[in-house]
């Protein structure tokens, strides 16, 4: 199979990362003749080859306008020089946009992926302005699509409501590598420990964005505070909300009890999870949650608002907590009687851990959508 894709995430040209993309679109390569991948960017990028398949290449635009004619441009270089057979964009917004046209222009088959919860979905819609622009372009385009995979069964329920035909939608979850969060280095977890002596640990990992709504966080961390001071919150990522974030936590007196450590390597991520008690999330939209399966594979439960994604994976009192999105106060009695129950926190780590172990499995989670890709290019050349 030969595979273009075209996608938003500049981890794949090296750019500060705190997940596994690279590794897991490595592990695609591994299936495929040849895999590649353009990165919506701007300039100062350059084209690498991360795996002996896996191609990647930037569209180093001078501006996000020129994100959709720059992406068309190096598809059809592409094609030129190694005809693709199936084309696979990340949203049905822009990337489905320079998708659908490499479709037209060559007649192969187009595979969108709907990894957001933006169906119809009232925060997501106020977090930009072009958002509800973006809606109606992606109520458009997956009528246009071959095919739609869905990371859970709530979006694609939500697809299937728009009157998207149900054989042309596939529900396979992000592949998350448990094994890889099942280890840790323990001298960098005892560091990690000695830097917070005597303190429960709480762990945000996530970009530091509008929709991760980590004011609610905060406010949230302030109601722990005043009953529970032995605990620190660790911030793990970057954002546009940093500056804001660093205010209010000044603002709310967490400054002893909040701490923004920034971005973590990859492989430095499950160190994170090892040495944490409690993982959180507060997002008012997510349509599927990686971290709270990485936590899950160090026995660390996640107490989280209930978008579309936590709610698919956690089931609330037996491997995790939901509470309402936008709940503060829900959310700081959760965590407050975890952090003072250890007997109820390691319960809720161990059933999560036997979950996701049954649930969510890499590599058949990989092999699936390798056979998804083999499965539209045959219906092509039927």
């Amino acid at each position: 199979m030969r595979i273009i894709m075209i996608s938003l995430d500049r981890s794949l040209l090296g750019f500060e990362q705190l997940g596994d993309t690279v590794i897991r679109h490595m592990d695609y390569g591994q299936h495929v003749e040849r895999l590649d991948i353009i990165v919506f960017s701007k300039k100062g990028y350059k084209q690498q080859k991360i795996s002996e398949r896996v191609y990647v290449w930037p569209t180093n635009s001078l501006s996000k306008l020129n994100y959709y004619f720059d992406a068309k441009k190096i598809g059809q270089k592409i094609h030129q020089q190694n005809k693709f057979e199936l084309i696979v964009c990340q949203d049905p917004f822009l990337t489905g946009l320079a998708g659908y046209s490499l479709k037209k222009k060559f007649n192969a088959p187009l595979l969108l992926h709907c990894h957001g919860d933006f169906w119809d979905n009232p925060y997501w819609l106020k977090e930009q302005w072009f958002n509800p622009i973006f809606l109606r372009i992606g109520k458009r385009l997956i009528f246009k699509a071959d095919a739609l995979r869905v990371v859970s069964p709530e979006i694609k329920e939500k697809l299937i409501k728009l009157k998207i035909a149900e054989r042309k939608i596939t529900v396979i979850p992000t592949p998350v590598n448990f094994e890889r969060f099942t280890k840790f280095n323990a001298d960098k977890v005892e560091e990690i420990k000695s830097d917070n002596k005597d303190k429960k640990i709480i762990l945000f990992v996530g970009r530091l964005a509008k929709c991760k709504e980590i004011p609610v966080l905060l406010e949230a961390l302030k109601i722990v505070n005043n009953k529970f001071q032995q605990f620190v919150c660790l911030i793990l990522g970057k954002g546009p909300e940093k500056e804001n974030i660093m205010k209010m936590v000044d603002q709310l007196g967490l400054s002893d009890s909040v701490k923004l450590v920034g971005m973590v390597d990859t492989y430095d991520l499950p160190n994170y999870y090892h040495t944490s008690d409690l993982n959180v999330m507060s997002s008012t939209n997510e349509s599927f949650g990686k971290v709270i399966l990485e936590a899950a594979a160090a026995k660390i439960p996640t107490v989280s608002t209930a978008t579309t994604g936590a709610s698919s994976i956690i089931k609330s009192k037996e491997t995790g907590i939901l509470v309402p999105i936008g709940d503060s106060q829900k959310l700081g009695e959760e965590m407050l009687k975890l952090l003072q129950n250890d007997n109820l926190r390691n319960q809720l780590g161990e059933a999560a851990f036997n979950d996701i172990k049954e649930r969510f499995n890499y590599q058949k989670n990989i092999q699936n959508i390798i056979e998804l890709w083999q499965n539209i290019i045959k219906a092509q050349q039927s």
